[in-house]
């Protein structure tokens, strides 16, 4: 009996032993996932702390690109740069005379007859705005136009042409191209005049030297 009993008690020693050698063998392996975990996270402070830089990196790199990227024309510097630059031209007034047209006066400021709409948007004034004695405002042009025509004048009245001009003054049409070559400076279009000009036509005696 004592032998059986000892046998027992031998028997319940080694499962009490094997029991600790498991438990012990669960805590390491618990103590090994932990410290897996352990790992595992400061890994993911470390990415978090990775992507962070990389965001700051590529916020500063975009913000280095917005840089070299802005226009010049609001940059401050290139601004106050290009304001030297600018060549404005002076303005002065003109005194409306008698029979003028913006057209008319556009042609004796500019010797283009075109830039009679520069004169309207500047004054904010059409043709029927027009009153003799009242100024307009222009900008001087950078050399005057001098022209100075020969031959006698004649206003040009709406519904004519140079071949009626021509047929008024020698008794025939087919003199209208020397009077345009006697204005070349103001017709620039021989099928195109306008009332309110003065066309000049050469004596007939001067027709030959044309």
């Amino acid at each position: 009996m004592k032998e059986i009993r000892v046998l027992i008690v031998l028997s319940m020693l080694t499962l009490v032993a094997c029991s600790g050698g498991s438990n012990n063998e669960s805590t390491e392996n618990i103590s090994d996932i932990e410290n897996s975990t352990e790992a595992l996270e400061v890994d993911d402070l470390d990415v978090d702390n990775a992507v962070n830089e990389s965001n700051v990196s590529n916020a500063q790199s975009d913000e280095s690109a917005k840089m070299d990227t802005m226009p010049a024309d609001i940059a401050p510097t290139e601004t106050t740069a290009m304001d030297k630059n600018i060549n404005i031209n002076d303005m002065a007034e003109y005194i409306i005379q008698s029979g003028d047209t913006l057209m008319l006066i556009a042609f004796k400021l500019y010797g283009d007859y075109t830039k009679w709409k520069d004169l309207e948007q500047m004054n904010q004034v059409n043709q029927t705005g027009l009153i003799v004695g009242k100024t307009i405002k222009y900008a001087v042009p950078a050399q005057a136009f001098s022209w100075q025509p020969s031959g006698n004048p004649h206003l040009i009245v709406r519904g004519e042409t140079l071949g009626i001009i021509s047929e008024k003054y020698y008794n025939t049409k087919s003199k209208w191209k020397n009077i345009w070559e006697n204005n070349r400076p103001m017709i620039k279009n021989p099928d195109l005049i306008f009332a309110g000009f003065t066309v000049y036509y050469p004596d007939l005696a001067n027709l030959a030297s044309l």
